[in-house]
């Protein structure tokens, strides 16, 4: 078999065969890898990785599998499910802020209520999204009108088969944008500074900002476009940048279907999966909304999510 020395090289590690990848991503969407393992702990993520590029084995990294859409015909290679979850308090110099290491599998939702429980405070603007702390580096993440850098201080990655600490400022951050996507180097700490003190106001806000996005269809890779710029904004003098808004009230695709993709009658700037969509059914509905976007507006749409496998 083709993934044998590999099987072979790992202790520990169960190893499952042409699995399927819908079950692990929010859009319940994708065919199968040859080879999908999780991990729980970063010496395992660091010798699968190792032992991927010594046999000359492609690999992906996926975490809550939220902001991807995996092709009809899976991944040709290793899928690695991260599963690490600790983190870390860091000694900081001032008491009003705490400096924690997040390892990159650990899952927003239940990082931000345990450490509420700890009176700590400054995750709540990403509310209700299905991301882990390697997937909000990767894709910078967007909250409640703040990105995920602005709390970031440094990151340890795994480069060319070596750990690096990074600070900030190598990463180019952007909106949904950071300089992974270029290199590949992947993430394994990060260290946040967060506020500590009285969470009152922080959880009513992020109770708030969950009732909200309730109403936001589950089977979906959560936005699919990415918003306008504000000179986009100011040039087709709309009231707002989200891309919803031109789907909804210009071009009225709202519950636009193809095949069992359709365009959220919830939230128009997401396409869910509500009867068994393929890859191909979303590519496509992708696709006409970019063509009547660029019809309308002469716009041209970039999109949020990341394509996976063939």
């Amino acid at each position: 078999m083709q993934y044998k020395h590999l099987i072979e090289s790992i202790d520990n590690i169960n190893f499952k065969i042409d699995e399927s990848l819908a079950p692990y991503t929010s859009f319940k969407i994708g065919g199968k890898a040859d080879l999908l393992c999780e991990v729980k702990d970063e010496e395992s993520l660091v010798k699968l990785v190792d032992a991927a590029l010594r046999y000359g084995v492609d690999y992906k990294i996926l975490g809550a599998g939220s902001n991807v859409l995996v092709g009809d015909k899976g991944y040709r290679g290793l899928i690695i499910i991260n599963k690490i979850s600790s983190y870390t308090f860091l000694p900081y110099d001032d008491a009003d802020f705490q400096l924690i290491r997040l390892s990159s599998g650990l899952g927003l939702y239940a990082l931000t209520q345990e450490l509420f429980k700890q009176g700590i405070y400054g995750l709540e603007s990403f509310a209700g999204i299905p991301a882990t702390i390697g997937g909000a580096v990767y894709m910078n993440m967007h909250g409640d009108g703040i990105l995920f850098s602005d709390i970031i201080k440094s990151v340890r990655l795994l480069s060319n088969n070596k750990i690096e600490e990074k600070n900030v400022d190598y990463f180019n951050f952007a909106y949904d944008y950071s300089i992974l996507h270029e290199t590949k180097e992947l993430v394994l700490t990060c260290d946040v500074l967060l506020n500590k003190g009285d969470v009152s106001e922080a959880k009513k806000r992020y109770r708030e900002l969950l009732i909200k996005k309730k109403y936001q269809p589950q089977r979906s890779a959560g936005c699919i476009f990415q918003n306008l710029s504000k000179e986009q904004q100011d040039a087709l003098n709309l009231p707002t940048p989200s891309i919803a808004y031109i789907i909804d009230k210009i071009l009225g695709m709202k519950g636009v279907e193809i095949g069992g993709a359709r365009i959220s009658n919830g939230h128009a700037a997401f396409i869910e999966n509500f009867a068994d969509a393929s890859a191909k059914d979303v590519l496509q509905l992708i696709n006409l909304v970019r063509e009547e976007v660029k019809k309308e507006t002469n716009i041209e749409l970039n999109t949020e999510i990341e394509l996976i496998g063939e």
